[in-house]
């Protein structure tokens, strides 16, 4: 008996956990615990009140689990996610070199705006501000977004 008392607690407690941590591992690691914990039960050959009694304590904690894991959610006033978003504040996947406005270079493909350039022996991507620019044309950085720079067709 101590041992289908220990397996409900365990299930239990994996059925708590899965609100904190996601996945699903912990629901189902924990509904077989629930169950293995009710065949060991009913291979104890229980009477029928037992039986009742067994399902509807399991019942009750089950909802008093979800109902206590549903009111830390609430009260730590977060959302439950698995990423940190105080981690993530002010940061840029990429960014263009800003070093690079005002210079001037050539383009190394057709953009139509979108193409790559080279500046100083360095090859970029960038992003036409006038459209069409063909390939050889000389060309001058005037500024940039993520990772492209946005540039010009050079006076002349």
């Amino acid at each position: 008996m101590v041992l289908v008392i220990a397996l409900g607690i365990i299930g239990l407690f994996l059925v708590f956990l899965e609100f904190f941590l996601p996945g699903g591992i912990f629901a189902i690691g924990g509904a077989l615990f629930l169950i293995s914990s009710i065949i060991l039960f009913f291979m104890l050959d229980p009477s029928f009140y037992a039986i009742l009694i067994y399902f509807a304590v399991l019942i009750v904690a089950i909802i008093a689990i979800c109902k206590l894991a549903l009111r830390q959610i609430k009260r730590s006033g977060k959302k439950s996610t698995f990423f940190s978003g105080e981690d993530q504040e002010g940061y840029r996947a990429s960014s263009y070199r800003s070093d690079l406005i005002g210079k001037q270079g050539t383009a190394l493909s057709d953009l139509k705006p979108a193409g790559h350039v080279m500046i100083e022996e360095e090859r970029f991507q960038a992003v036409s501000e006038s459209g069409y620019v063909s390939q050889g044309t000389t060309i001058e950085v005037i500024g940039g977004e993520g990772g492209h720079l946005i540039i010009k067709k050079t006076e002349g």
